[in-house]
């Protein structure tokens, strides 16, 4: 704690940004402009969370799908296209009153971009960490954008090419951990700050309002409305 100028809570701080995002910082990415203009960036986290006991579905813990696995999609598909969303339709199915253990949500970005996220704990799709990008060139998909190092797979398929990759490097942690070192070591502006996570959280409130759902630091003063249909 010695390097952060006598402060421990600006070092807690910026772990707390750097922490979150590992997509942000290990190296996955298609070459620039190989798909044309950009139309629609899509992205789900869909994990198999079977217990109910699970902190996850804990209303009164901020428990749902979109506020714990929702806010990688989101976050990934504001960072692919740097621009911030309105969400134009979200869908959502209960685990439990008030807590969703699956999300769709429709986004608009200001370009004239779409995007679409899927988040669950428990649903059809039992395992799925995905994003799709597609430009009006060909598309580019990503498997497992959350934690690499494990296993991925980066395809991309334009009107003059069809390849698919995977990428060498360390755990997404490890870069993570570099990214905070250089922070507090050299003041080097960490890739995902404050700012950021006040913005994403913005997105996840208007999920859940579109879905007909209280935002979770409303949920326990204020009665749930019914979700949209599935």
């Amino acid at each position: 704690m010695s390097q952060c100028n006598g402060k421990p809570h600006q070092c807690k701080d910026q772990l707390r940004a750097v922490e979150s995002w590992s997509s942000h910082i290990f190296p996955i990415k298609s070459p620039e402009n190989a798909l044309g203009t950009l139309r629609l960036i899509e992205a789900s986290l869909c994990i198999p969370i079977v217990s109910r006991r699970d902190i996850r579905y804990n209303l009164a813990l901020g428990g749902g799908a979109t506020m714990d696995a929702g806010s990688y999609p989101i976050n990934l598909v504001r960072f692919l296209s740097g621009e911030e969303p309105e969400v134009v339709q979200a869908t959502a199915t209960l685990a439990s009153q008030g807590v969703d253990r699956r999300m769709d949500a429709d986004l608009r970005f200001p370009s004239g971009l779409t995007g679409h996220i899927r988040a669950s704990l428990f649903s059809s799709d039992l395992l799925r960490i995905s994003a799709r990008i597609t430009g009006d060139q060909g598309h580019m998909s990503v498997f497992n954008y959350v934690s690499p190092q494990a296993y991925h797979r980066l395809t991309v398929k334009t009107t003059s090419t069809h390849r698919t990759e995977h990428m060498a490097g360390d755990a997404s942690y490890t870069y993570q951990l570099r990214a905070f070192a250089r922070a507090i070591n050299e003041g080097t502006p960490v890739l995902t700050n404050a700012n950021d996570a006040i913005a994403n959280m913005r997105v996840i409130d208007s999920v859940y309002r579109k879905a007909g759902l209280q935002p979770r630091m409303a949920a326990e003063d204020s009665p749930q409305s019914t979700p949209t249909a599935t």
